[in-house]
């Protein structure tokens, strides 16, 4: 019974590498509870945990937005914003598509650090087209692009 305990205790998926990483040598997946989270700030109230989106579902739901545009209205008019950017993995499959800007908003200055990390590394093995950057810094402060916006919030 002590094992199923411990087994429980220990979150699901925390330290396995998700196959995206593995293929990029980046550090986006795993789980973290939002106990992990905590920063000290007003706003940790708010906080639900950590884990990444499925590049699949990622890419579907970027197809899914271009087929809404305006034919007066192209991607690259667009600022792509992640709130609560995390270790940064829907800003590099963000960079794959030509928006004027990536930004990624994280409140965990560690979360941010691992994100400025990864896209030091993806920057590398990617010829990017598009300024790509994560900010740590409350949602509540941030200056929003003065351009057209396509607002990302996952696991809110």
């Amino acid at each position: 019974m002590r094992a199923i305990a411990s087994v429980r205790a220990t979150p699901p998926f925390r330290y396995i590498e998700h196959p995206f990483d593995k293929r990029h040598g980046l550090d986006t997946a795993g789980y973290l509870s939002k106990r992990d989270l905590v920063t000290g700030h007003p706003n940790d109230a708010y906080l639900t945990g950590y884990s990444a989106v499925a590049p699949s579902v990622f890419r579907q739901m970027c197809r899914r937005w271009i087929d809404t545009l305006a034919a007066r209205r192209r991607v690259q008019a667009f600022s792509f914003v992640d709130v609560g950017a995390g270790k940064g993995r829907a800003l590099l499959l963000a960079s794959e598509l030509p928006f004027r800007k990536v930004i990624g908003v994280e409140l965990s200055k560690e979360l941010a650090h691992t994100a400025a990390q990864n896209i030091e590394k993806w920057k590398q093995e990617h010829s990017l087209r598009v300024p790509i950057r994560v900010v740590h810094q409350d949602i509540l402060e941030f200056r929003w692009p003065r351009t057209p916006l396509l607002v990302y919030l996952y696991n809110p």
